[in-house]
């Protein structure tokens, strides 16, 4: 009896929903880019150790297999969205990509895939999603050349605009973040430290509220490990508005902080606690669509932070309860109610309703 023969990746083919065949031979490779960026990667394809390893094999078919795998490879994820590594899918491998989405690649059970829609799409032709993790326009830029091999020129890349609000201070007239003016920008009066003028009323800030902007992020960045939260947070609320993303950054890294201080029995201001967290929930709802899972990782956090808050107070336990079924929203699009994440956190929610 013949002992059944494994099915290697380039035989596999996939039927995709518009009808095409799609097969490992398909999926690009960018041998000539990846040459040219990853010389020292890609150094031991060259020599006869690794050839004959592979089963005498040229230099040229390394180089091809490496890029088709890594160019086309996918984020493998648990049924609680750890991370375990990457993945080839050679249907999902058809996507192309948009730094704003409409779709998301969704794993449950550490090895099956599935394309979800987060917003109306037409046709199976113009579904795209993300290749990169949120950051700037620079950063996203910069990270497609590197690994994808072209240049991203889509509308959000081209939103100078938008890309200034993040790194920006609290317009001098209207310093109050709190008090919200309209429903799709509550917070307009902003500054972006590219011009210093105000986006909506036009106030110019002052050179030394830009060059504390600078000192203070620079601080934040390089002590990122050791942060002085105590010397560093009141300023920070001063000086940085809420679609700041050193701003962002450091409310998760004061947060998680002061919820390790809490823990450990030491009280913390609690309207401190809870600002910090609004501006985390903030950002994500000015960058991110709305039902993108970046939005409900964020939810999660700030609804899990505030439900640890010692001593738990009404007002934090409301806005917990709030975070974690606007969480939950986003979660049922992007992933699925039978996805087994949604549903624990969807028992959280039954349980924090009846504390």
């Amino acid at each position: 009896m013949k002992t059944p023969q494994p099915v290697l990746p380039y035989q596999v083919s996939v039927k995709l929903p518009n009808g095409v065949e799609r097969k490992f031979d398909d999926l690009m490779s960018h041998e000539d880019e990846i040459a040219h960026v990853h010389k020292d990667l890609i150094a031991p394809f060259k020599k006869p150790w690794c050839q004959k390893w592979f089963g005498d094999v040229s230099f040229e078919y390394l180089l091809r297999l490496f890029g088709k795998i890594t160019i086309n490879q996918h984020g493998l994820y648990s049924s609680t969205c750890e991370v375990i590594g990457p993945a080839l899918y050679i249907g999902a491998s058809v996507f192309d990509h948009a730094c704003s989405p409409n779709a998301v690649c969704i794993t449950k059970n550490g090895k099956s895939i599935s394309i979800r829609a987060i917003a109306n799409i037409e046709s199976f032709s113009d579904v795209r999603i993300c290749y990169v993790g949120p950051q700037d326009t620079d950063g996203r830029k910069k990270e497609l050349k590197v690994h994808y091999h072209f240049d991203c020129k889509c509308q959000l890349c081209e939103d100078e605009v938008r890309d200034s609000l993040m790194s920006s201070v609290k317009c001098p007239k209207y310093s109050n973040v709190g008090d919200k003016e309209t429903k799709n920008d509550p917070f307009p009066h902003c500054v972006p430290i590219k011009t210093g003028k105000c986006v909506k009323c036009g106030t110019i800030t002052s050179n030394e509220t830009l060059a504390k902007y600078q000192s203070l992020k620079t601080a934040i960045t390089i002590d990122s490990d050791d942060l002085n939260y105590a010397e560093w947070l009141i300023e920070a609320h001063t000086i940085f508005h809420p679609y700041d993303t050193t701003y962002h950054e450091f409310a998760q890294k004061c947060t998680r902080n002061m919820k390790f201080l809490m823990a450990r029995g030491h009280e913390q201001d609690e309207d401190t606690y809870i600002s910090l967290n609004m501006v985390m929930v903030i950002y994500v709802q000015k960058y991110f669509g709305k039902y993108d899972p970046i939005r409900a990782q964020i939810y999660f956090l700030c609804s899990d932070n505030l439900f640890q808050c010692v001593p738990e107070t009404p007002e934090s336990l409301q806005l917990a309860i709030q975070f974690l079924a606007q969480g939950l929203e986003v979660f049922e699009v992007s992933h699925g109610v039978d996805h087994p994440q949604f549903k624990i956190m969807k028992q959280k929610l039954d349980m924090l309703k009846v504390a």
